[in-house]
Protein backbone atom coordinates (compact mmCIF):
# COMPACT_ATOMS: atom_id res chain seq x y z
CA UNK A 1 0.00 0.00 0.00
CA UNK A 2 1.35 3.51 -0.58
CA UNK A 3 0.27 6.51 0.72
CA UNK A 4 -1.91 7.55 -2.21
CA UNK A 5 -4.15 4.46 -2.26
CA UNK A 6 -4.41 5.26 1.62
CA UNK A 7 -6.41 8.02 0.51
CA UNK A 8 -10.44 8.03 0.62
CA UNK A 9 -10.65 11.53 -1.34
CA UNK A 10 -10.45 13.42 1.69
CA UNK A 11 -10.26 17.38 1.57
CA UNK A 12 -10.49 19.60 -1.78
CA UNK A 13 -14.42 20.07 -0.53
CA UNK A 14 -16.35 22.53 -2.16
CA UNK A 15 -16.32 26.39 -1.41
CA UNK A 16 -19.53 27.83 -2.11
CA UNK A 17 -20.17 31.62 -2.37
CA UNK A 18 -23.21 32.82 -1.21
CA UNK A 19 -23.93 35.25 -4.21
CA UNK A 20 -27.96 36.30 -2.96
CA UNK A 21 -27.49 36.65 0.58
CA UNK A 22 -25.55 39.72 0.50
CA UNK A 23 -28.60 41.25 -1.23
CA UNK A 24 -30.62 40.08 1.69
CA UNK A 25 -28.44 41.50 4.44
CA UNK A 26 -27.96 45.08 2.54
CA UNK A 27 -23.97 44.48 3.39
CA UNK A 28 -21.05 44.82 1.79
CA UNK A 29 -19.16 41.35 3.11
CA UNK A 30 -18.91 37.92 1.23
CA UNK A 31 -20.29 34.71 3.02
CA UNK A 32 -18.91 31.47 1.76
CA UNK A 33 -19.84 27.46 2.96
CA UNK A 34 -17.08 24.96 2.91
CA UNK A 35 -18.99 21.83 2.79
CA UNK A 36 -16.41 19.55 4.63
CA UNK A 37 -19.53 16.63 4.59
CA UNK A 38 -17.98 15.63 1.45
CA UNK A 39 -15.26 14.14 3.13
CA UNK A 40 -15.62 10.33 3.15
CA UNK A 41 -16.76 9.76 6.82
CA UNK A 42 -18.17 13.59 7.07
CA UNK A 43 -16.39 15.22 8.77
CA UNK A 44 -13.37 17.40 8.83
CA UNK A 45 -10.98 14.60 11.04
CA UNK A 46 -10.86 12.71 7.57
CA UNK A 47 -8.36 15.34 6.97
CA UNK A 48 -5.72 14.56 10.33
CA UNK A 49 -6.59 11.06 10.45
CA UNK A 50 -4.88 10.61 6.56
CA UNK A 51 -2.00 12.85 7.21
CA UNK A 52 -1.38 11.22 10.71
CA UNK A 53 -1.43 7.76 9.03
CA UNK A 54 0.26 7.55 5.81
CA UNK A 55 3.38 7.58 7.35
CA UNK A 56 2.89 4.54 9.20
CA UNK A 57 2.10 2.50 6.31
CA UNK A 58 4.04 -0.80 6.26
CA UNK A 59 5.36 -0.04 9.80
CA UNK A 60 4.51 -3.13 11.71
CA UNK A 61 1.96 -1.40 13.58
CA UNK A 62 -1.17 -3.55 14.76
CA UNK A 63 -3.42 -0.77 15.89
CA UNK A 64 -4.82 2.38 16.35
CA UNK A 65 -6.23 3.85 19.65
CA UNK A 66 -7.93 7.33 19.55
CA UNK A 67 -9.59 9.43 22.16
CA UNK A 68 -12.86 10.73 20.77
CA UNK A 69 -16.33 11.76 21.82
CA UNK A 70 -17.61 11.06 18.24
CA UNK A 71 -16.44 12.77 15.29
CA UNK A 72 -12.91 11.73 14.77
CA UNK A 73 -13.97 8.13 15.94
CA UNK A 74 -15.37 7.01 12.67
CA UNK A 75 -12.22 8.43 10.50
CA UNK A 76 -10.03 6.50 12.64
CA UNK A 77 -12.06 2.91 12.18
CA UNK A 78 -12.39 3.96 8.61
CA UNK A 79 -8.77 4.36 7.67
CA UNK A 80 -7.23 2.29 10.27
CA UNK A 81 -9.79 -0.70 8.58
CA UNK A 82 -8.56 0.13 5.13
CA UNK A 83 -4.57 -0.37 6.54
CA UNK A 84 -5.48 -3.78 7.88
CA UNK A 85 -5.61 -2.13 11.57
CA UNK A 86 -7.49 -2.75 14.51
CA UNK A 87 -9.05 0.46 16.10
CA UNK A 88 -10.00 1.38 19.49
CA UNK A 89 -12.01 4.35 20.47
CA UNK A 90 -11.56 5.54 24.27
CA UNK A 91 -14.38 8.20 25.93
CA UNK A 92 -14.59 8.92 29.15
CA UNK A 93 -18.54 7.85 30.43
CA UNK A 94 -18.99 11.51 30.89
CA UNK A 95 -18.82 12.42 27.65
CA UNK A 96 -20.24 9.50 26.07
CA UNK A 97 -23.39 10.01 23.77
CA UNK A 98 -24.54 6.46 22.58
CA UNK A 99 -25.90 7.72 18.85
CA UNK A 100 -22.70 9.73 18.33
CA UNK A 101 -20.82 6.86 17.23
CA UNK A 102 -23.19 5.07 15.11
CA UNK A 103 -20.90 5.83 12.27
CA UNK A 104 -17.64 4.67 14.06
CA UNK A 105 -19.67 0.94 14.55
CA UNK A 106 -20.19 0.66 11.16
CA UNK A 107 -16.66 -0.75 10.86
CA UNK A 108 -14.75 -2.95 12.27
CA UNK A 109 -13.43 -1.11 15.68
CA UNK A 110 -14.30 -1.17 19.91
CA UNK A 111 -15.40 1.14 21.55
CA UNK A 112 -14.33 1.65 25.26
CA UNK A 113 -16.70 3.96 27.71
CA UNK A 114 -14.35 3.99 30.60
CA UNK A 115 -15.69 5.28 34.20
CA UNK A 116 -12.79 8.09 34.69
CA UNK A 117 -11.58 11.07 33.98
CA UNK A 118 -10.04 11.96 30.47
CA UNK A 119 -7.10 13.11 31.53
CA UNK A 120 -6.17 9.83 33.32
CA UNK A 121 -7.48 7.65 30.19
CA UNK A 122 -5.37 9.65 28.00
CA UNK A 123 -2.20 9.18 30.13
CA UNK A 124 -3.09 5.23 30.05
CA UNK A 125 -3.45 5.71 26.16
CA UNK A 126 0.14 7.06 26.15
CA UNK A 127 1.16 4.27 28.33
CA UNK A 128 -0.19 1.50 25.80
CA UNK A 129 1.70 3.23 22.88
CA UNK A 130 4.92 2.83 24.78
CA UNK A 131 4.77 -1.20 24.80
CA UNK A 132 2.90 -2.04 22.22
CA UNK A 133 3.20 -1.46 18.62
CA UNK A 134 -0.14 0.71 18.37
CA UNK A 135 -0.75 4.03 17.41
CA UNK A 136 -2.17 6.80 18.98
CA UNK A 137 -4.75 10.28 18.12
CA UNK A 138 -5.00 12.44 20.99
CA UNK A 139 -6.58 15.08 18.62
CA UNK A 140 -5.53 18.54 20.16
CA UNK A 141 -2.03 16.93 21.60
CA UNK A 142 -1.49 15.13 18.01
CA UNK A 143 0.43 18.16 15.48
CA UNK A 144 0.61 15.96 12.82
CA UNK A 145 -2.96 15.15 12.72
CA UNK A 146 -3.69 18.89 13.10
CA UNK A 147 -1.51 20.03 10.60
CA UNK A 148 -3.93 17.63 8.20
CA UNK A 149 -6.99 19.51 9.06
CA UNK A 150 -5.24 22.99 8.48
CA UNK A 151 -4.87 21.71 5.22
CA UNK A 152 -8.46 23.54 4.89
CA UNK A 153 -7.16 26.89 5.96
CA UNK A 154 -4.69 26.95 2.54
CA UNK A 155 -7.37 25.31 0.33
CA UNK A 156 -10.00 28.19 1.33
CA UNK A 157 -6.98 30.67 1.16
CA UNK A 158 -6.74 30.20 -2.63
CA UNK A 159 -9.71 30.89 -3.70
CA UNK A 160 -10.35 33.59 -1.32
CA UNK A 161 -6.47 34.84 -0.40
CA UNK A 162 -8.04 36.31 3.86
CA UNK A 163 -10.50 34.19 5.85
CA UNK A 164 -11.67 36.81 8.61
CA UNK A 165 -14.38 34.57 10.33
CA UNK A 166 -14.89 30.84 10.40
CA UNK A 167 -18.60 30.14 11.80
CA UNK A 168 -19.17 27.07 13.16
CA UNK A 169 -21.80 25.08 15.16
CA UNK A 170 -21.51 24.83 18.76
CA UNK A 171 -23.37 22.31 20.25
CA UNK A 172 -23.41 22.19 24.32
CA UNK A 173 -23.36 18.41 24.08
CA UNK A 174 -19.90 18.88 22.76
CA UNK A 175 -17.92 21.65 24.14
CA UNK A 176 -14.23 20.30 22.84
CA UNK A 177 -16.15 20.51 19.58
CA UNK A 178 -15.34 23.89 19.63
CA UNK A 179 -12.00 23.99 21.74
CA UNK A 180 -11.07 21.64 18.50
CA UNK A 181 -12.13 24.46 15.52
CA UNK A 182 -10.87 27.27 17.88
CA UNK A 183 -7.52 25.74 18.06
CA UNK A 184 -7.12 25.04 14.27
CA UNK A 185 -8.15 28.68 13.30
CA UNK A 186 -7.12 31.00 15.94
CA UNK A 187 -3.81 30.46 15.43
CA UNK A 188 -4.09 31.35 12.34
CA UNK A 189 -5.46 34.95 13.10
CA UNK A 190 -9.04 34.07 11.95
CA UNK A 191 -12.07 34.65 14.34
CA UNK A 192 -13.89 31.69 15.60
CA UNK A 193 -17.53 32.45 16.34
CA UNK A 194 -19.70 29.05 17.34
CA UNK A 195 -23.84 28.95 16.94
CA UNK A 196 -25.90 27.69 19.90
CA UNK A 197 -29.65 27.36 19.96
CA UNK A 198 -28.51 26.31 23.81
CA UNK A 199 -26.02 28.48 25.41
CA UNK A 200 -24.68 32.11 25.26
CA UNK A 201 -21.46 33.58 26.18
CA UNK A 202 -17.60 34.25 24.68
CA UNK A 203 -17.38 34.37 21.27
CA UNK A 204 -20.84 32.79 21.25
CA UNK A 205 -24.01 33.22 18.65
CA UNK A 206 -27.30 32.81 20.29
CA UNK A 207 -30.16 31.67 17.97
CA UNK A 208 -33.59 30.26 18.60
CA UNK A 209 -35.65 27.65 16.34
CA UNK A 210 -37.60 30.51 14.74
CA UNK A 211 -33.64 32.13 13.29
CA UNK A 212 -32.79 28.74 12.05
CA UNK A 213 -36.16 28.29 10.31
CA UNK A 214 -35.80 31.84 8.70
CA UNK A 215 -32.30 30.58 7.58
CA UNK A 216 -33.03 27.52 6.32
CA UNK A 217 -35.80 28.51 4.40
CA UNK A 218 -33.07 31.93 2.75
CA UNK A 219 -30.92 29.03 2.08
CA UNK A 220 -33.12 27.72 -0.01
CA UNK A 221 -35.18 29.96 -1.45
CA UNK A 222 -31.83 32.37 -2.39
CA UNK A 223 -29.01 30.39 -2.64
CA UNK A 224 -30.45 26.93 -3.53
CA UNK A 225 -29.02 25.47 -0.76
CA UNK A 226 -30.88 22.52 1.18
CA UNK A 227 -28.64 21.37 3.30
CA UNK A 228 -30.11 21.37 7.40
CA UNK A 229 -26.80 21.79 8.86
CA UNK A 230 -26.29 25.29 7.05
CA UNK A 231 -29.06 26.76 8.36
CA UNK A 232 -27.97 27.43 12.02
CA UNK A 233 -24.68 28.95 10.34
CA UNK A 234 -26.79 30.98 8.16
CA UNK A 235 -28.87 31.74 11.03
CA UNK A 236 -25.54 33.23 13.16
CA UNK A 237 -24.48 35.19 10.11
CA UNK A 238 -27.62 37.10 9.78
CA UNK A 239 -27.63 37.47 13.80
CA UNK A 240 -24.01 38.46 13.40
CA UNK A 241 -25.31 41.40 10.57
CA UNK A 242 -28.08 42.48 13.08
CA UNK A 243 -25.41 43.76 15.65
CA UNK A 244 -22.79 44.61 13.13
CA UNK A 245 -20.10 42.47 14.06
CA UNK A 246 -18.71 42.10 10.53
CA UNK A 247 -17.24 45.03 8.70
CA UNK A 248 -17.26 45.83 4.83
CA UNK A 249 -14.93 43.35 2.85
CA UNK A 250 -14.84 40.88 5.25
CA UNK A 251 -14.86 37.51 4.36
CA UNK A 252 -17.13 34.81 6.47
CA UNK A 253 -16.57 31.05 6.10
CA UNK A 254 -19.48 29.08 7.45
CA UNK A 255 -17.55 25.54 8.17
CA UNK A 256 -20.35 22.95 7.65
CA UNK A 257 -19.25 19.98 9.70
CA UNK A 258 -20.93 16.67 10.89
CA UNK A 259 -24.21 15.90 10.47
CA UNK A 260 -25.66 15.34 13.72
CA UNK A 261 -26.92 11.52 14.21
CA UNK A 262 -30.51 10.77 15.78
CA UNK A 263 -30.75 7.25 14.53
CA UNK A 264 -30.60 4.86 18.06
CA UNK A 265 -28.27 2.36 17.63
CA UNK A 266 -28.94 -1.54 16.51
CA UNK A 267 -28.33 -4.13 19.00
CA UNK A 268 -25.97 -5.75 17.22
CA UNK A 269 -23.99 -2.74 17.39
CA UNK A 270 -24.14 -2.11 21.07
CA UNK A 271 -22.16 -5.47 20.96
CA UNK A 272 -18.86 -3.76 20.06
CA UNK A 273 -19.42 -1.25 23.14
CA UNK A 274 -17.73 -2.19 26.50
CA UNK A 275 -18.74 -0.35 29.93
CA UNK A 276 -15.10 -0.33 31.13
CA UNK A 277 -13.83 0.79 35.09
CA UNK A 278 -11.13 -1.39 36.24
CA UNK A 279 -8.38 1.13 34.58
CA UNK A 280 -5.65 -0.02 32.34
CA UNK A 281 -5.39 -3.70 33.22
CA UNK A 282 -9.32 -4.15 32.12
CA UNK A 283 -8.52 -1.90 29.12
CA UNK A 284 -5.61 -4.56 28.15
CA UNK A 285 -7.89 -7.18 29.03
CA UNK A 286 -10.47 -6.12 26.54
CA UNK A 287 -7.50 -5.49 23.65
CA UNK A 288 -5.86 -8.99 24.15
CA UNK A 289 -3.13 -7.50 25.03
CA UNK A 290 -0.47 -9.80 27.17
CA UNK A 291 0.32 -8.02 30.42
CA UNK A 292 3.98 -6.82 29.85
CA UNK A 293 3.58 -3.32 31.59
Amino acid sequence: MTKDSLSLGEGNTPLIKAIRLNLYFLENFNVYFKNELLNPNGNIEDRGVYNYLKDYIDKGKEGVIVYSTGEAAASVASYASRMGLKSFIFVAKEQYKEKRYKKALKFDTKIFVIDEEEKEIIKNIYKLTENYPYLSIIPLENKIFMDGIKTIIKEIEDKIKKIDYIIVKKAEVNSGRFRFYKEIFSSEDIKVLGVSTEESGSDIITVDEYDVIEALNTNRKQEGIVEEEAAILTAGVMKCAEENVFKSGDNIVCLVDERENIEELEEYEKQNIYMLKNGIEEIKFKMGLKNIL
